[in-house]
């Protein structure tokens, strides 16, 4: 049973925690700007890959990350965005989010490591 705590507990705090800003700005605003979209694609994925124990995942997440700061970039120098920004913005945020929850899983309830050494 430890182990299904572990998991979830990483899941909270790895995947689900980074994206409360765009969740209250979706319940707030009844959408998500390109700004927030591409920054928050950025940033995921660089966090995530940061919390990976595997390198090409680090290291795929570091491409991810420069590719939606450049995109972010983009669209604060232009004020506009590309046709299709929340579509890709979304899909690498989900495709890491099933990624290294796959990767917790097998970390957490496969191996049973723990979250935090600290955590019994």
């Amino acid at each position: 049973m430890t182990r299904y705590r572990h998991f979830f507990t990483s899941i909270l705090v790895i995947i689900i925690l980074p994206l409360v800003p765009i969740i209250i700005e979706v319940f707030l605003k009844h959408g998500i700007s390109s700004k927030s979209i591409s920054l928050t694609a950025a940033i995921f994925a660089v966090s995530v890959g940061a919390s990976s124990s595997e390198f090409i995942f680090l290291l795929g997440s570091a491409i991810v990350c420069m590719i939606f700061s450049g995109l972010y970039g983009y669209i604060l120098g232009t004020e506009t965005a590309p046709s299709l920004c929340h579509v890709y913005c979304l899909s690498a945020i989900f495709a890491i989010a099933i990624l290294h929850t796959w990767e917790r899983w097998i970390k957490h309830v496969k191996n049973e490591d723990t979250f935090y050494g600290s955590f019994k």
